[in-house]
């Protein structure tokens, strides 16, 4: 992915990053979602939208990773 153009990010590179990051996320490929997650909302320009889709993302990740089924821990 090329983002880099005469030294500055375009302006669309964060929602490049949000594309990916939700493609990784697709794939369960979480520590990688969360990077570029984490990438799109930090992304200088982005708009108030992506960076929205970008932390509302990374939340849905960590809740996956930290669901705990109760009863499968008390058969």
């Amino acid at each position: 992915m090329s983002i880099v153009l005469d030294g500055k990010e375009k302006a669309g590179a964060a929602a490049e990053w949000l594309d990916l990051g939700l493609s990784h996320m697709r794939e369960s490929r979480f520590g990688d979602a969360i990077n570029a997650l984490m990438q799109a909302a930090r992304t200088p320009g982005a708009s108030e939208e992506v960076v929205k889709k970008a932390l509302a993302a990374i939340e849905v990740i960590n809740d996956i990773n930290g669901f705990v089924n109760t009863d499968l821990m008390n058969p």
